[in-house]
């Protein structure tokens, strides 16, 4: 005659821990430290992610005889001009803007839409070694200095009311 198993080894079996691996493998566990650095290493991945991107913020204004824009770029790194500048390097930025006129036509889904009138503004920022001063230049403008870096961004990175003049145009074209 064999043993009978009692009520009270099964419940034993059934509460007593097994490996979470399969095939009864354990699996390896990292010691607090290396929890630690784990954790340290994806935050710091985490926070690269939601670093602020540079962005573009667009403004326009209907006028009698065409359109106003302004825009204003913000950087996601403007210490690093700053530091080229101090450095006796400098700095361009090209905006380049266009206006589009919808078109709504049997066929505008195979033409898209139409370019009604381009521009481009180039600023060229740098620092004047004798004045110390920071010197923003644009064609067509005689050039603006600033003594603080919060004032050469903000005049670096702004443009303020740029006229776009309303072409002859058909509205069928």
């Amino acid at each position: 005659m064999t043993p009978s198993k009692s009520s009270s080894s099964g419940a034993s079996r059934r509460n007593e821990q097994r490996p979470a691996g399969s095939r009864g493998i354990p699996r390896p566990r990292l010691p607090a430290h290396g929890r630690l650095s784990a954790a340290a290493l994806f935050l710091a991945l985490s926070a690269a992610v939601v670093t602020a991107a540079p962005t573009l913020t667009v403004g326009a204004t209907a006028t009698e005889n065409g359109v106003v824009a302004h825009l204003v770029f913000t950087s996601d790194r403007p210490q690093d001009i700053v530091e080229s500048l101090l450095g006796g390097l400098e700095s361009r930025i090209v905006f380049t803007i266009r206006l589009y006129q919808k078109r709504t036509d049997i066929l505008s889904f195979l033409r898209g839409d139409r370019m009604v009138v381009q521009a481009t503004v180039v600023r060229r920022a740098y620092r004047d070694t004798l004045t110390r001063m920071f010197i923003v230049e644009q064609d067509g403008q005689s050039p603006a200095s600033y003594v603080t870096t919060d004032q050469l961004l903000a005049a670096f990175f702004t443009i303020n009311g740029i006229s776009f003049h309303q072409p002859a145009w058909s509205p069928s074209a």
